[in-house]
């Protein structure tokens, strides 16, 4: 009776514990695959050792032929991404220093170079592998304790209000920028930038929606290819509402400056984040701020500048907003006013003929400013020109009339009446 208590009772435990939704685990693609020998190569041992997942066994390769190398190879049964790599043998001088990696059309996509006899090496994302191969050197054997490669190194596992993420370290990575979406192909919108660790906690999440992961690492300040999608559901019996991110974010160059705006959500306080780089790595170049808006005067003019801002509530921050960028540039007046005494006036006309006119520089500031009424749909559709010392004849006057309609373009040509 005794022990049927305790078993109960330990059944009624493990029920109550929480129920996680986790992407799957990394799969090893050589897992039970045959190697095939190539040219003299000749195995003396079982040759399912090596991708047995036992590391205790091994399978035996050499050349049945003097000072020949030996060669095999592993065919995997679709192209595939590979990401990771693991081996074990007994020695490296007997095989050339490396796992090579060969496309469809048998031409070499990365050649993996190893340092130890028991090594696992995270590469850069090799695209349509089909053939993995192991090159010998002649009069030599080597014993291929386990072979193993994997295109996932991203994993995703949901909680209580929360998604863990973890993944393999990239080589030469100062960071990573971890992104999300709620549909496998995206869009992926930046949460965490320039992560240090190999791991992150994602708490701005709600229990029952599946969330979809990929980090990319940051090698010499550059993001590098994305890693695998991740996915999770986080569940459990609380459902913590997320801080919602500013939406609609806006930035406007000026002169030594970049104005922000945002819109926002009731009792927020928001961090800016600035980068000169999309998508990141962010740094903070002011918190607590209360407004939906922010001007950044901490800018050089011709630097592209890339902001997203986050929403604080209850100690609780937002993911990023959308990204915005401008370029802060020294202000032009795009119509100068002429500052000579005297100017040329020269227009072309729609049917090309050109006009000329000696003007003065308030007779240029009346045109220009009549034009510019003019092309906003204000003031006459016509402009006098009094030719004045340019009249001919026994006229008391002579002046042109210039219609809008039929200007094409002008030029004014500034000069000084000394």
């Amino acid at each position: 009776m005794k022990k049927f208590i305790a078993f109960l009772a330990l059944s009624l435990f493990l029920l109550c514990l929480p129920i996680s939704n986790a992407s799957a685990a990394q799969t090893d693609l050589l897992r039970g695959l045959q190697p095939e020998a190539v040219g003299s190569t000749v195995f003396l041992n079982s040759v399912g050792n090596a991708t047995d997942g036992d590391d205790s066994t091994y399978a035996e390769a050499k050349s049945n032929l003097v000072d020949q190398p030996y060669e095999y190879k592993f065919v995997l049964p679709t192209p595939s991404t590979i990401r990771k790599i693991r081996i074990k043998v007994d020695n490296l001088n007997s095989m050339y220093p490396g796992v090579i990696l060969h496309n469809t059309d048998r031409s070499v996509i990365a050649d993996v170079r190893l340092t130890s006899t028991d090594q696992t090496i995270t590469i850069d994302a090799a695209e349509k592998v089909k053939y993995v191969l192991i090159d010998g050197r002649k009069n030599t054997n080597l014993k291929l304790f386990s072979l193993e490669v994997y295109s996932d190194t991203l994993s995703a596992t949901g909680d209580d209000g929360k998604v863990y993420l973890s993944w393999d370290p990239f080589p030469n990575a100062t960071g990573y920028n971890v992104k999300r979406a709620t549909t496998q192909n995206g869009p992926y919108v930046v949460i965490k930038s320039n992560v240090i660790e190999t791991n992150f906690t994602d708490t701005t999440v709600t229990n029952g929606t599946t969330y979809y992961y990929v980090i990319n690492p940051i090698v010499a300040g550059a993001e590098r290819p994305k890693s695998n999608v991740a996915s999770a559901t986080p569940t459990g019996t609380t459902n913590p509402q997320p801080t919602p991110a500013p939406s609609n974010l806006t930035a406007t160059a000026g002169d030594t400056k970049a104005s922000l705006n945002w819109t926002g959500s009731t009792g927020a306080t928001y961090t800016i984040k600035r980068s000169l780089t999309a998508n990141g790595p962010y740094t903070s170049i002011a918190s607590n701020v209360t407004d939906q808006s922010y001007t950044d005067t901490n800018v050089i003019n011709g630097t592209t500048y890339y902001y997203v801002v986050t929403a604080t509530v209850s100690g609780a921050e937002s993911i990023n907003s959308n990204e915005a960028s401008a370029t802060p540039n020294k202000a032009t007046n795009p119509n100068p006013q002429p500052t000579g005494d005297r100017a040329i006036l020269t227009v072309t006309m729609t049917n090309g003929l050109e006009k000329e006119y000696d003007l003065s520089a308030s007779e240029i500031s009346s045109f220009i400013s009549w034009y510019d009424a003019k092309d906003s749909g204000r003031g006459p559709s016509l402009f006098t020109v009094n030719k004045g010392n340019n009249n001919k004849g026994p006229f008391s006057a002579r002046k042109d009339f210039l219609i809008f309609d039929k200007i094409l373009t002008f030029e004014v040509s500034e000069y000084t009446d000394k």
